[in-house]
């Protein structure tokens, strides 16, 4: 299935639940000045969420100081898509339990108990974004790296943490803002030349080395072109790592598995100024890892694959009427 045969599916999907759904209004929503009827409007988009989340959901964000993506109101919205398929895990102790058990097969790790899981996770003080990553502005939530979720989980008796990047439709993990090819090009030398270290006095390659292997299929810095969001949240885990009292620290995807062109979008792809990629990454899932000498794991997992462990092991009534929502909204 190509990318855009994909994109009209979900749309078309979105739009037959909004018809069947009584509490959002009918007039369409708009984003980046066109209204579209897969949007609803903006002081609607909690009613997008499964109604035995939104309420605890939005107290959740006022609690934790979480600004939601100004995007929330598309119905395509991953942000929206990672609330609807994991919250479930912070407010219910039988759904936690099963996402143990999912955590535990997928990894290939023990996890003797799960501490907490978070939305828009970000650690205070000395390691947060701010300090870490260098980055001074924006909030949980916007403007920052703040993982979509987050796992704090006890294995053999030591703390450690998963951070976790959620994706629906997107077609990538979308380039580098202040790129500048002549210095993007410098795979053995991204450390000196970086420009978001320069001018933005970004410390993401504090914590990140590109390997032999990366040196040697890589013509461009891995964020240049489809790998800067989780660039930043690798090194957010490499740094959390560093100066943190975890023993163990996971960078992490989550995707809808008919979306192949995500784990594609290094492979063949053109930036905003129409440079092409020829960079033959052909599956972040397979190589992302190889490309950096890491101390961090690294891992991918799709949603469907969380929905039927759920289907499989989540018997109760929580779990079960929470499958008939994610299967009748996203057909997961």
């Amino acid at each position: 299935m190509s990318y855009k045969d994909y994109w009209n599916n979900q749309v078309h999907l979105q739009i037959e639940w909004r018809k069947k759904q009584n509490n959002i209004s009918e007039e369409y929503g708009s984003q980046n000045g066109n209204k579209y009827a897969h949007i609803v409007q903006k002081d609607e988009w909690l009613k997008t969420v499964w109604e035995q989340f939104n309420n605890k959901l939005f107290d959740y964000l006022q609690k934790e100081k979480i600004q939601h993506h100004t995007g929330s109101h598309n119905l395509l919205s991953s942000w929206v898509l990672c609330s609807n398929l994991y919250f479930g895990t912070i407010i219910n102790d039988n759904q936690k339990e099963v996402f143990r058990l999912f955590l535990e097969y997928k990894l290939g790790i023990k996890i003797d108990s799960i501490k907490r899981v978070h939305l828009e996770f970000v650690l205070p003080d000395k390691l947060s974004p701010k300090i870490l990553l260098g980055e001074p502005g924006g909030i949980r939530g916007t403007r920052q790296t703040t993982p979509d979720l987050a796992i704090e989980y006890i294995s053999n008796g030591k703390e450690e943490l998963i951070l976790v990047e959620c994706k629906y439709t997107e077609h990538s993990f979308y380039d580098c803002p202040v790129s500048e090819l002549d210095y993007c090009k410098c795979v053995n030398q991204l450390k000196k030349y970086c420009v978001s270290m320069d001018k933005l006095k970004r410390k993401y390659w504090d914590y990140l080395t590109i390997s032999k292997y990366g040196c040697s299929k890589l013509h461009f810095c891995p964020a240049y072109i489809g790998g800067y969001q989780i660039f930043r949240q690798q090194s957010l885990a490499e740094a959390i790592l560093e100066h943190g009292n975890y023993s163990n620290v996971w960078s992490c995807v989550a995707y809808d598995g008919r979306n192949p062109s995500l784990m594609e979008c290094m492979k063949d792809n053109i930036n905003r100024n129409n440079i092409k990629n020829v960079t033959p990454i052909y599956s972040i899932k397979d190589e992302w890892e190889k490309l950096f000498e890491l101390k961090t794991k690294f891992s991918v997992w799709e949603h469907q694959e969380w929905v039927n462990f759920v289907t499989e092991n989540g018997k109760d009534n929580f779990n079960k009427d929470w499958i008939k929502y994610i299967k009748d909204r996203y057909n997961l």
